[in-house]
């Protein structure tokens, strides 16, 4: 009876400190980020509009070479972004020609804010 009786406890310890001992995930302020592609030397650039910046704001830009060898290659372009406020809101990207301001691609992208700050991007 004893023995089992500390399998039982052992079992729940372990299983105990595998959730993190019962609390939830406590991370704040995590931010969204969002990858598009473009391409060395061209005239279009990536730009952004939040539909309501109280919710969530710019932070950076991150930039990563693909064809780091190739003139012209694909670069690819990390966004981040973080959050103010919880809430709701959408960022709409559109890929303009910074010569004739001509767009020739439009992104839109859901984004959520929790209590904790934390940036969920569909």
């Amino acid at each position: 009876m004893k023995k089992k009786l500390f399998i039982s406890l052992l079992v729940g310890l372990l299983c105990f400190t595998l959730v993190g001992c019962g609390k939830t995930d406590n991370k704040k302020g995590e931010k969204g980020k969002i990858t598009l592609e473009t391409y060395g030397g061209v005239p279009e650039n990536w730009e952004y509009t939040i539909e309501d910046s109280s919710i969530v704001a710019y932070d950076s830009l991150e930039n990563d070479e693909i064809d780091k060898d190739a003139e012209g290659g694909r670069v690819k372009q990390y966004f981040y972004f973080k959050g103010l406020k919880e809430g709701k809101t959408t960022i709409k990207f559109e890929y303009t020609n910074v010569v004739t301001n001509k767009i020739s691609d439009t992104k839109t992208y859901s984004v959520s804010v929790d209590k904790n700050l934390n940036v969920t991007i569909k």
